[in-house]
């Protein structure tokens, strides 16, 4: 996938052509840590929503090199989060290979990290559409962006253990939402902006996307206590005390004695993880998280089909079929 990275000659031009001595040097630190993370392994679940919305949206051939641009700058945008993730966690593995902070240090991460929030801005500035549809992609961008920064700011600093259980689903959710829902639907939305969409199906993608992102945050947390997908970060947020979707479930299912069962299980997990897969096993807390996350997703889909239905848009019936196979693919993963 090209990810619209700046060339040595993009780079001269930004330095205002001082010699490939400072080009060569902003390849080496910035863009080339940030191409190391963007060439492992994806499934690209950003960039692909950004295409069925497109085409959900009724977009035609005309605008298919728009799309891939920003459906470019959505995967920036998460590689970058993913860069700033691992350095705030303390994170040592991602996508197969060392993080990024452990192979470059922290102060080359964090800003090859940074940089990625911002790049993404670049090219949707770029695209050549209408001013005010250019405006209304930014202003999707900012207000999804920002909303991110909070669900973060509680994802790293609120200690799930120290909530009551009736305060946990409420709290994990706000997180999730924001931290992984927001940037879903925002790729929802730049597929229905760059289509040209109504106001009305413009919403109605950005509301599935939100659904998308918080299902697809709900399998990374299940797939954490899993470690089939991820061996080596197994319970991982456990250890950090991070309000996750396995709290969220647990906290709604249980009533207080049993999920003091489940705190403690959690808890202990570094030194022992026995009690809580014996906890997680005994209530089919797998199995019964996919059936119910199956169930989310098919009425989410269901839901926008018919939100669609007054646009008669002629791709959206083999395009919803696409966006069915993309959530067994997301769930089958886990």
């Amino acid at each position: 996938m090209d990810f619209c990275l700046p060339t040595l000659a993009d780079l001269d031009d930004l330095v205002g052509g001082t010699g490939s001595a400072v080009t060569e040097q902003l390849e080496r630190r910035l863009i080339e840590p940030a191409r190391v993370l963007l060439s492992r392994q994806s499934k690209h679940m950003r960039a692909r929503l950004v295409a069925l919305a497109y085409d959900l949206a009724g977009g035609g051939a005309d605008h298919q090199s728009l799309v891939e641009k920003a459906a470019a700058a959505m995967e920036l945008l998460h590689t970058g989060s993913l860069i700033v993730d691992d350095i705030q966690d303390g994170s040592r593995q991602r996508r197969g290979g060392q993080s990024l902070h452990a192979i470059y240090g922290l102060p080359t991460a964090l800003c090859a990290g940074n940089w990625l929030y911002f790049r993404p801005m670049r090219i949707l500035d770029s695209l050549k559409l209408p001013s005010e549809t250019r405006h209304r992609l930014l202003t999707a961008y900012y207000d999804a962006v920002e909303a991110a920064h909070y669900g973060q700011a509680l994802d790293i600093n609120v200690k799930v253990d120290t909530l009551a259980r009736q305060e946990v689903p409420a709290l994990c959710d706000a997180v999730i939402a924001w931290k992984t829902g927001t940037i879903t639907a925002l790729a929802m939305r730049v597929g229905a902006i760059i289509a040209g969409a109504s106001s009305a199906a413009e919403q109605a993608l950005a509301d599935f996307g939100m659904a998308f992102g918080k299902t697809l945050q709900y399998c990374d947390d299940i797939g954490n206590v899993v470690g089939r997908r991820d061996p080596s970060k197994r319970f991982e947020d456990l250890r950090l005390r991070k309000p996750t979707a396995v709290w969220a479930m647990a906290a709604a299912r249980s009533n207080d004695d049993d999920f003091a069962v489940f705190r403690a299980a959690a808890l202990r997990v570094e030194d022992d993880a026995a009690p809580l897969i014996t906890w997680l096993e005994e209530r089919g807390f797998v199995a019964d998280a996919t059936v119910r996350l199956n169930k989310a997703m098919r009425l989410a889909i269901d839901t926008l089909a018919e939100a669609l239905k007054p646009y008669a848009i002629e791709q959206t019936e083999a395009a919803i079929t696409r966006l069915r196979d993309l959530t067994e693919e997301l769930i089958d993963a886990y």
